[in-house]
């Protein structure tokens, strides 16, 4: 018991300590005028690149611009050299006619006339055909006068460029000098019987 006698007296003094200084406290000041700003902090560091953007759509043709004006004339260039001279032509074309033009299949004979060729021309007679035919079939010279007659007629063996089958064929004559000219032949089949 005299240790509780002992601490009231503690007790009290802590108590009146404590409501000494609350009632020693004055009413609030005034509050004081703001401080300095402080100094700006670092900067921070640079962040990584961003990846770049999908390229965009492309946008619609714009609209065609004016005609530009017309540019100056320019100067006249000097003239090229001059060609070698070509070969000499005859005053007509050349040309062939056949007698007759129209034969029946197998081996007929066939006249070639030529005109317009030149003097002592050589020249050489092909005849094409349905499914490939082909075949060189005779030739002649050219007279004085730019013309020529040859006959002709196809071979047995049809190796050989043989008989003529039924269809259209085309006898061309071929010069060493002055070009070529064609005609058709139409060839028809035999009559049955």
């Amino acid at each position: 018991m005299k240790r509780v006698l002992r601490a009231i007296p503690v007790y009290l003094l802590i108590s009146i300590v404590t409501f000494a200084f609350v009632a020693c406290a004055g009413a609030g000041g005034l509050q004081g005028p703001p401080g300095d700003p402080g100094l700006p902090g670092n900067p921070g560091s640079a962040g990584n690149p961003g990846l770049p953007g999908l390229p965009g759509l492309d946008g619609p043709p714009g609209p065609a611009g004016p005609q530009g004006s017309r540019g100056p004339q320019g100067e006249r260039g000097s003239s090229g050299p001059t060609g070698a001279s070509g070969a000499p032509s005859s005053a007509y074309p050349v040309a062939i006619m056949l007698s007759p033009n129209e034969v029946e299949e197998g081996r007929p004979k066939i006249k070639v006339f030529g005109s317009g060729w030149q003097n002592e021309e050589a020249v050489t007679v092909e005849v094409y055909g349905p499914d490939g035919y082909h075949v060189f079939i005779g030739g002649a010279v050219a007279d004085a006068s730019g013309t020529f007659e040859v006959e002709i007629r196809p071979r047995k063996r049809e190796r050989e460029g043989g008989p003529l089958k039924p269809g259209l064929h085309g006898v061309v004559v071929l010069g060493s000098k002055n070009g070529g000219a064609s005609a058709t032949l139409m060839v028809t089949a035999k009559p049955e019987g």
